[in-house]
């Protein structure tokens, strides 16, 4: 009779994380078939769980041997990130604190338990987490990001006189505060000379708050001359080079 191949399997055992791909490797026979469906002497084999996969091999002569390899496939870490959720005014810094791993890596590339976004829209981040087995969980976070209240200023004109008061009128929020602290959507301005003010206006349903700068440019004012200059002497109902006659 003839004597059976001898299967060699590279590696004989092996510890992975799930989800994830081992590769195998068989030799000693001609054709190799793996959990009675893959074929090759190489094999790349997705696990969700531990296993174990068979291999049989045939040689030349139509004879055949079976052998087993095994497979520890590690949990991956549950990552989670506080908050998950959350809404902030766009352009808030927020922070979110990772747990459930070792060590983190987050999608700013920043690295480390906490990690600061800054989201302008409603955005999504991501954050990875290793364990001691080197297995990588993820986690999730969505922001809304609450519009920022557009905000204009009528002004009298384009350039006003200098020293002259002025009304200047926001529009786009709830509330409003002036250069120099009043509060309302009309503010009474007197620019002594080219200037530069500033309105915060808050929205009373989001309580985002956003400020607009506005520039008031102004006309100098007029210098008088008076000729002369001085104080001059003069005669009543006439006039005289050296004196009144």
């Amino acid at each position: 009779s003839n004597s059976l191949p001898i299967i060699n399997i590279t590696p004989a055992a092996t510890t992975i994380c799930v989800q994830s791909f081992a590769t195998f490797s068989a030799a000693g026979a001609s054709t190799y078939v793996w959990n009675s469906t893959a074929t090759g002497s190489v094999v790349n084999l997705f696990h969700t769980a531990s296993t174990t996969h068979t291999v049989v091999g045939t040689d030349a002569l139509g004879c055949q041997q079976t052998r087993t390899v095994g497979v520890l496939a590690n949990p991956l870490p549950t990552v989670s990130a506080n908050p998950s959720f959350t809404s902030v005014c766009a352009n808030t810094p927020v922070t979110f604190t990772a747990s459930g791993a070792l060590t983190y890596t987050w999608s700013n590339n920043q690295t480390g338990t906490s990690s600061s976004f800054t989201p302008a829209i409603n955005s999504q981040y991501n954050v990875s987490g290793a364990d001691a087995n080197g297995c990588i969980g993820s986690a999730v976070i969505s922001v809304i990001a609450k519009p920022l209240p557009t905000l204009s200023v009528v002004k009298p004109a384009s350039t006003v006189c200098a020293n002259a008061a002025g009304s200047y009128t926001a529009n786009g929020a709830g509330t409003y505060t002036w250069s120099g602290g009043s509060t309302g959507n009309i503010a009474a301005l007197t620019p002594t000379a080219n200037t530069v003010y500033f309105v915060t206006g808050k929205d009373t349903i989001t309580g985002c708050v956003n400020t607009q700068t506005f520039a008031v440019s102004t006309y100098s004012s007029p210098v008088m001359v008076i000729i002369p200059s001085a104080s001059q002497s003069v005669c009543i109902n006439g006039t005289a080079e050296n004196g009144c006659p």
